[in-house]
């Protein structure tokens, strides 16, 4: 699952483990995705990246930035 792969991230430190650092992870493994798809490294192509990423499983967390909000998860 997603929190075993942030716990295991966190290596020595799992004990620091925080809902604030789980949502930094699943946005940071989102905005990794976004870079490799992107064409270049300016934010137009960022942005199109992003909102083309539909239903982007990160572990068992899907990952919408597609949709008109441009919010990536109605949980986060």
């Amino acid at each position: 699952t997603v929190v075993r792969q942030y716990r295991a991230a966190l290596g020595d430190k799992v004990n620091e483990a925080h809902h604030n650092g789980l949502e930094g992870y699943i946005a940071g493994r989102m905005m990794v995705e976004a870079l490799r798809r992107a064409k270049d490294a300016s934010r137009g192509a960022l942005l199109e990246a992003m909102s083309s990423m539909r239903k982007l499983e990160v572990a068992d967390f899907i990952v919408d930035f597609g949709n008109p909000r441009h919010t990536f998860s109605r949980y986060l």
